[in-house]
């Protein structure tokens, strides 16, 4: 679903002007977001949020030079921890990223985290809910979440429209109430034995009263039901070497396997990246790290 043409485009449009989705021929159509680099001419690539699954039979080389074709000058992006490429050489910049947490054999969320999923037991309801009537609450607990992190602006929105992007291509919902309302959920996607953790949101009652957690625990109990083996629950905010940070002891609590995933570059006009800057550095693209430093 991450490939999908249609959820790349409404990642596009809600980053704005200069942006585009580029479907490519060689990785089976799915797509990769084409956006302006701010104040030149010129165009960079990347794959979209939070990941990019590749299949084994892709030709990584001819899908590398359909973007350059296309005007960019490099491409940046976040591999699966399940689905990374088999050979790493087509890209110029290779980081083992973050800790991706995995639910892979039995599932057993940790002493914490049970306590918590039976705290809100306890207090509220959970059900699994239909994302299109749901998408309000889901649209409102965001709100929270993003006004808490500081989230604003261009990919960071999942607004509406990207969120009723995923809808046709599977998407899931479960959700957590008191006294009637909504106070947390958590957004899913499935492809066939696979399933990912996309987005989770919760109110201040629902945090103080453990929601995310029953939450999370209805969603993995729901799926391995269905026949799901491997969840990818992926990582927190803390790069791969650094303490953990509270998203990771969330995800970590539920989790039975962690692995690093790729952050993957691709220099696809040394010549314009040059101009730039640069883009091989501890940050790629370099000249998206030089530019906002400036």
């Amino acid at each position: 679903p991450y490939a999908h043409p249609a959820y790349v485009a409404a990642l596009a449009a809600e980053a704005g002007s200069g942006h585009a989705a580029l479907p490519v021929a060689a990785w089976d159509g799915a797509a990769v977001l084409l956006r302006l680099i701010p104040g030149t001419p010129y165009l960079d690539a990347a794959g979209p949020y939070p990941l990019l699954p590749v299949a084994p039979h892709w030709n990584l080389a001819a899908g590398l030079a359909e973007i350059a074709a296309a005007g960019a000058i490099s491409l940046v992006l976040v591999a699966d921890p399940l689905s990374p490429p088999a050979d790493l050489s087509p890209f110029h910049h290779r980081l083992a990223y973050k800790r991706h947490h995995l639910v892979l054999g039995d599932y057993a969320p940790d002493p914490h985290h049970r306590r918590r999923i039976r705290r809100f037991a306890a207090r509220g309801e959970l059900r699994e809910v239909a994302p299109a009537s749901a998408l309000d609450d889901w649209l409102r607990l965001y709100a929270v979440l993003a006004a808490r992190r500081g989230f604003r602006g261009g990919t960071h929105d999942f607004g509406r429209a990207v969120i009723e992007s995923l809808i046709p291509l599977g998407l899931r919902a479960f959700a957590a109430s008191e006294a009637g309302a909504t106070v947390a959920m958590g957004l899913w996607l499935r492809h066939g034995d696979t399933a990912w953790y996309h987005l989770g949101a919760s109110d201040d009652p629902g945090r103080e009263g453990g929601a995310s957690h029953a939450v999370m625990d209805l969603a993995i109990r729901t799926l391995r039901a269905e026949g799901v083996t491997r969840i990818v629950l992926g990582g927190g905010l803390s790069p791969l070497g650094a303490p953990p940070c509270g998203l990771d002891r969330f995800k970590a609590g539920f989790a039975d396997a962690a692995q690093p995933n790729w952050l993957l570059g691709a220099v696809l006009d040394k010549a314009a990246c040059a101009k730039l800057g640069g883009a091989l550095g501890s940050y790629f693209p370099a000249y998206r790290a030089i530019r906002t430093a400036a």
